[in-house]
């Protein structure tokens, strides 16, 4: 065995300077080690009562049926977190609460859902003191939260309903002033209606390489509604489609981000200030029933805004930019007064003009030139149909469903579905004159004289 020699020098033996200091450092490195690795502390299926450490501490429970099922969830059970950023995991697996135990000192839950019967589930967070953070992943039902603090941010992601009635409804336990306000996030799911009450600024930001679509997304208190998506479209399935947007009366939406999106029912009815002028990502707006004077901006992207019938949903009084990109102006008149081009005329960065007039009895009449910044048009309605000629003793012959006049060169038209034009009245009488009415023609284009 080998020998030791020891010094009997004091300077060589003292505990220098840079010693203590090192001794310091790598205690420090040890504590903060300590404090990111944490620990994954896993309830039982008896009662539990547990604190964590100073580190990032995860809770883990399974919320079942019956303890006979595995079920660790109970609400007899306490958890106090430690000193980090901790974590209440819970996978649940049958209908009902969530959640019914005690927490303190627990900043963080999440929920992995793999149940599902159409049934709403619950989450009361009145005994989760603390909480400020739940993520909600991969449900197949609905789930009314109550009792939030507020401030809590939710998070939705993956999540895949299919019955009209798995809403996501959030309560907030003490919403009674003027400026509360929510986030929730969302990340490639299919929802219902998401609805967040008694707060005035809602917050909701999209993001993930997978489309999101909302059925409904209410809040009917709010505001000021901030939309931020980032998903862009795949395919041609949008990145983010809000169908409806249920009793909102929001004077201002804040739209922003690379993402593709569509508002395909109208919008707040008390909107006065549309701005999306950062956003890049193709807009698909609906502002058909807004009868307010409406500042609206948009941005960089090709965009589509439905505005209604022009005089009465559209006027001069109202300010639109429709920015960069290709965008697209529709309406739903079927004729355009003086007036009516003035008030079109008003709205900077048209490229395309949409008329969306549909059905039976649509006899549209279109000057070009009237509208000269615009050089093309689409129409959009389904399957329009020019007036019928009356029956007489010599029918009455129909009328073109879209006389166009005015016509230019660099004009041109697009038509996404049929268009027919009248047809002619039945012939009554009984004399060899009495002929039936002719038949309309379906689109009629005359050119403009220029004297060229």
């Amino acid at each position: 065995v080998a020998s030791l020699e020891y010094s009997t020098v004091a300077a060589n033996t003292a505990l220098t300077a840079s010693d203590a200091a090192a001794d310091a450092a790598t205690a420090a490195a040890a504590a903060a080690a300590a404090l990111i690795a944490g620990s994954n502390i896993v309830l039982t299926t008896g009662v539990d009562t547990l604190t964590g450490t100073a580190g990032v501490n995860n809770f883990i429970a399974i919320n079942e049926a019956s303890v006979a099922a595995g079920d660790t969830l109970s609400a007899a059970d306490t958890l106090v977190g430690g000193d980090g950023e901790d974590t209440l995991s819970i996978t649940n697996t049958q209908s009902g609460a969530l959640a019914g135990l005690t927490t303190s000192g627990i900043q963080a839950l999440t929920i992995r859902s793999t149940h599902e019967d159409d049934t709403v589930e619950t989450l009361s967070m009145a005994s989760l003191t603390g909480v400020t953070s739940v993520t909600l992943n991969s449900f197949t039902d609905g789930v009314t939260v109550s009792s939030a603090a507020l401030g809590t941010t939710f998070a939705l992601n993956s999540w895949n309903v299919d019955d009209a009635a798995d809403d996501v409804i959030i309560g907030y336990a003490s919403a009674t002033g003027t400026t509360d306000s929510a986030s929730v996030t969302t990340n490639g799911s299919v929802l219902q209606a998401v609805q967040v009450d008694a707060i005035e600024t809602l917050s909701l930001a999209n993001s993930g390489t997978t489309v999101t679509s909302i059925v409904t997304l209410d809040a009917a208190q709010a505001t000021t509604i901030s939309v931020d998506n980032a998903t862009v479209s795949v395919g041609t399935a949008v990145g983010l489609t809000v169908t409806d947007m249920g009793d909102n009366v929001a004077t201002t939406i804040n739209l922003t981000g690379a993402g593709s999106t569509t508002f395909t029912g109208v919008m707040s009815t008390g909107l006065t200030t549309l701005s999306a002028g950062t956003a890049t990502g193709a807009l698909d707006l609906n502002v058909s029933t807004n009868a307010n004077n409406l500042v609206l901006t948009l941005g960089s992207g090709d965009d589509r805004l439905e505005v209604g019938t022009v005089g009465t949903n559209l006027t001069a009084t109202d300010t639109y930019a429709m920015g960069d990109g290709t965008d697209t102006l529709v309406i739903a008149d079927e004729t355009l007064s003086t007036q009516d081009i003035t008030d079109i005329q008003s709205v900077t960065s048209v490229e395309v003009l949409e008329f969306e007039a549909t059905g039976a009895g649509i006899d549209m009449a279109v000057n070009a030139n009237t509208v000269s910044t615009i050089d093309a048009f689409k129409f959009s309605g389904a399957a329009p149909v020019g007036t019928a000629g009356s029956a007489a003793a010599a029918g009455t012959a129909g009328v073109v469903s879209l006389a166009i006049t005015g016509h230019s060169n660099t004009d041109t038209y697009a038509f996404t579905g049929d268009v027919t034009g009248g047809v002619g009245g039945a012939a009554t009488g009984t004399a060899t004159t009495s002929d039936g009415g002719a038949g309309a023609a379906a689109v009629t284009i005359t050119n403009l004289v220029d004297g060229g």
